[in-house]
């Protein structure tokens, strides 16, 4: 189910996890458009959008186009917060 919210929203993808609770998602994209690095759209996901989501960068330089989405949670509260990211995504001037 996030695996397919999260590809819905543009400048964002992933692919199924092979067992892990997490999501590596790719956000190249969003980087390149609003010129800034993996740690501060975690920051504005936080402040604007009011979910929490780990940088990249914080596992290692390998990851640096590179969000960590943590899916432990009730498909209520995931549904939500891919609702809220979308809703921010969709919002900025890109």
């Amino acid at each position: 189910m996030i695996v397919k919210l999260v590809n819905e929203i543009k400048g964002m993808k992933c692919h199924s996890p092979k067992g892990a609770f997490y999501l590596m998602v790719n956000v190249r994209e969003l980087l390149d458009k609003l010129g800034i690095k993996a740690e501060e759209l975690c920051d504005r996901f936080m402040k604007e959008a009011h979910v929490l989501i780990l940088p990249g960068p914080v596992f290692g330089s390998f990851a640096e186009d590179f969000v960590r989405f943590s899916y432990v949670s009730t498909e209520e509260n995931i549904i939500e917060g891919m609702k809220r990211i979308k809703t921010f995504v969709d919002s900025l001037p890109i």
